[in-house]
């Protein structure tokens, strides 16, 4: 009997080892993302509407993207009241296959730059961060067809 609860000991404490060893040094850590580095400044949006954001900030897209070799061309901005970064992702299936650095207020891309030829349709994530904690300031999923021609 003593044998029994020796072993059982033993066995709890090396379950126990293992679940601190992971949980120190598996422990995942949060990046905080890059700027994008091609961003650039606008002046004034025409002929494209806000789409609000988890009713936290305004982005701009234009439906009208291209596909060519390895870019997207997509005119994506942030509106120059929005109190939060975002920045975009790119996702064919399950796949990611592009995504852009994060955007500040007032800022605009027209290109992400892919890791594999589009198909046919993609998801765009819109993805939100605080602008002091990084935390998920809300989220956006948009299923496009895109034109490559």
């Amino acid at each position: 009997m003593k044998k029994v609860k020796i072993i059982l000991y033993i066995i709890i404490i090396i379950l126990i080892s293992v679940f601190i060893y992971l949980f120190v040094f598996y422990k995942t850590k949060f990046e905080i993302p890059k700027f994008d580095k091609n961003a650039k400044k606008y002046e004034k949006i025409e002929k494209i509407e806000p789409i609000e954001i988890d009713k936290n900030y305004l982005v701009y897209i234009d439906g009208n993207m291209k596909a060519k070799k390895d870019s997207l061309f997509v005119y994506v901005a942030s509106d120059k009241e929005n109190k939060v970064y975002f920045k975009v992702r790119i996702y064919q299936g399950e796949e990611i296959i592009g995504e852009s650095g994060l955007l500040k207020a007032g800022q605009y891309i027209d290109k992400i730059k892919l890791t594999k030829k589009i198909k046919d349709t993609i998801t765009l994530k819109i993805m939100g961060y605080d602008m002091k904690t990084y935390r998920s300031a809300g989220k956006a999923l948009f299923e496009v067809k895109v034109n490559k021609k």
